[in-house]
């Protein structure tokens, strides 16, 4: 399992190619990652010139307590009380709670398509 929030994990994180890199500066990146890995993501946003104006991080502690999370709420949370015209999500499934929770525009690269 990739997502063993060890050895592996970090070398998925470290080692993954971009799919899309944005033109511009980002408002907000929300990932579902645990706030442990900041320093990993951050490096690899700087390698692949993402500019963002923050990086919020999953806060949970460990791989279980982020289980027990709905990581489509929580980003739902930050999208809903931020000036963000719109959010690029790669789960359709997180992508439709995402418009549901926040009723404002949700495009989801797993369809390239809006929500």
């Amino acid at each position: 399992n990739i997502d063993d929030d060890g050895e592996k994990y970090i070398n998925f994180i470290t080692t993954q190619r971009p799919l899309y890199i944005p033109q511009s500066e980002v408002l907000c990146l929300v990932t579902g990652r645990m706030e442990k890995y900041r320093d990993i993501t951050e490096k690899w946003l700087a390698e692949h010139n993402v500019k963002y104006k923050n990086l919020f991080m999953c806060p949970a502690k460990t791989k279980e307590e982020r289980l027990q999370m709905n990581p489509a709420k929580y980003k739902a949370e930050i999208y809903k009380y931020h000036n963000a015209n719109i959010f690029f999500e790669s789960s359709l499934y997180e992508a439709q709670i995402i418009k549901q929770e926040t009723n404002k525009p949700v495009f989801c690269t797993e369809i390239m398509n809006f929500i």
